[in-house]
């Protein structure tokens, strides 16, 4: 079994809170690419992902702000964490 890296573990513990306190009908799955730099891409699936893409993707791009802000990764590196939704 594959350890998590802390970085994954902060993202999926941030995730999982949030969609959790809101009540979004939400899944997600994150995907770790290894490599310099390691990249976090996370999934989003479920009957609430019409709410992450309304308003130009407010509402991801925020979650996408705070996933890298508590991923832990070097504060410069933006894009570390990735985030998509499925239908």
């Amino acid at each position: 079994m594959n350890e998590l890296s802390p970085a994954e573990v902060a993202v999926r513990g941030f995730l999982r809170e949030t969609i959790e306190a809101v009540r979004l009908e939400l899944t997600f799955s994150i995907t770790v690419h290894p490599g310099e730099p390691t990249r976090l891409e996370v999934v989003f699936r479920g009957r609430d992902t019409l709410l992450l893409t309304q308003n130009e993707g407010d509402l991801l791009q925020a979650l996408k702000y705070f996933a890298n802000a508590v991923s832990g990764f070097d504060e410069n590196a933006t894009d570390r964490v990735v985030l998509s939704v499925r239908d």
